[in-house]
């Protein structure tokens, strides 16, 4: 499998890369660093000079390689590619057919081209597959390291999207110890038919947890498992970022609904919400398609 990490060679940037290959040594899987390069010059950056001259892009990228191969013994390969970013990466990710993207959570399209969020908000949209938005790289290495457990808030509106989130869940599970905090915002008043039949109303809390549990099984162990029912008082997302905070979460893990073409859907989504308002890592989890 294929871990893919977008790169601008930000401060950011590089905080994303020390992410993706801790993820890639310790999961034993291929990394591929992709830069994206547009305007007059991405022909130069790509293939090269006629002259001999290299590009920039090209000579910082092959060395950054260079860098991770000779601390590490994973496979890695570096590739600038054209186009827009988010849509790079994304695209990139589908023909590798890897198993998650992972950026910096900072970052925006060239003047001119951007559009509805950020690279990081983007690439969430477009791709096919869990993308890690980086924004504080600390507690990922200090997890990996086997020194702390990944705090991760998941949050679930209890819909079939949900499952995808929970069995990526497992994955990081396996992977190193995680304490793992179930979030849901219940809206009163609402009325909604999902798995175990819960109804959102003023007795939703207790049914809400009695799903949430059946969904995700008994805990591994006494404090690795709890659960936060929160009510929904203006945007979803915001009452997201406050019980991230609340729960002191290293990462918030939710699902995304990719789709077609940009619209309303995306825009007012929990997961570009996620990206946008939360202070932590947010992994954003596409549905599963038939």
């Amino acid at each position: 499998m294929t871990i893919i990490c977008g790169t601008d060679f930000s401060e950011g940037a590089a905080g994303a890369v020390r992410v993706a290959t801790s993820l890639a040594r310790r999961s034993r899987q291929r990394l591929v660093l992709v830069h994206a390069v547009l305007g007059i010059d991405a022909d130069l950056a790509i293939f090269g000079g006629q002259d001999g001259r290299d590009h920039p892009a090209r000579t910082r990228l092959r060395e950054l390689a260079e860098e991770i191969r000779a601390t590490s013994d994973i496979e890695i390969e570096n590739h600038v590619l054209p186009g827009d970013p988010d849509e790079t990466i994304a695209d990139a990710a589908r023909r590798a057919g890897a198993s998650m993207i992972v950026i910096s959570s900072l970052g925006h399209r060239k003047p001119g081209r951007w559009l509805l969020g950020s690279v990081a908000e983007r690439t969430a949209q477009l791709a096919p597959v869990p993308v890690l938005v980086v924004r504080s790289p600390q507690p990922f290495e200090g997890w990996l390291r086997g020194q702390a457990p990944l705090r991760i808030l998941l949050a679930t509106d209890l819909s079939e999207g949900t499952k995808a989130v929970l069995r990526f869940a497992a994955k990081l599970r396996t992977i190193g110890r995680c304490r793992l905090t179930v979030g849901h915002v219940s809206f009163t008043g609402a009325t909604q038919r999902s798995p175990g039949e819960v109804g959102r109303g003023p007795d939703a809390p207790d049914g809400v947890l009695d799903a949430l549990r059946s969904w995700t099984g008994e805990p591994e162990g006494e404090d690795d498992l709890a659960f936060v029912v929160r009510p929904g008082r203006g945007p979803t997302g915001n009452t997201l970022a406050a019980m991230a905070a609340e729960t002191n979460a290293d990462l918030v893990l939710v699902g995304a609904h990719r789709r077609a073409t940009l619209g309303q859907r995306w825009y007012g989504s929990t997961s570009r919400a996620a990206i946008s308002l939360c202070e932590t890592n947010v992994l954003c989890v596409p549905e599963d398609r038939p």
